[in-house]
């Protein structure tokens, strides 16, 4: 990847439907954390189970979500969600897919990241406990 891209991408914004913005909240709730860190476990997430449509949009509301608390996006910063790992993410999406541009690196980081906190949102299952949460993803693995 080209260095600019590579700055594009950490000084980017990235914005999430509603949805995963909801979603994240219930999380960093349970997890006592930041939704910051959510996100990061939400893009590892969708990493691991591979390619992603760079049109990716969450499912509708489920019944293992709790009740919608926000009603827009979340908007998170690439240094924020990419810290120091950028060069990894790529690399790990770059396993799975052609990524020929910046536009397509920040269209797939970001579908990643929804996917992942969807993923999350299926293996938790309801759950409000977040060592439960954890140990089911690591059972699904």
């Amino acid at each position: 990847m080209e260095d600019e891209i590579i700055d594009k991408l950490q000084n980017t914004t990235l914005s999430s439907a509603a949805l995963t913005h909801a979603r994240l909240k219930h999380f960093a709730g349970i997890a006592q954390t930041s939704e910051d860190h959510i996100s990061r476990i939400g893009l590892g997430l969708s990493l691991a189970k591979g390619e992603v449509e760079s049109d990716y949009q969450p499912g509708a509301l489920g019944v293992n979500d709790a009740p919608l608390s926000v009603v827009v996006g979340k908007h998170i910063r690439g240094k924020t969600i990419f810290k120091d790992d950028l060069h990894i993410f790529l690399a790990l999406a770059g396993q799975h897919q052609d990524i020929s541009d910046y536009a397509e690196c920040r269209s797939l980081m970001r579908a990643h990241w929804e996917r992942g906190i969807e993923i999350l949102t299926t293996h938790a299952a309801g759950q409000s406990d977040w060592i439960r949460i954890t140990q089911a993803l690591l059972a699904a693995r």
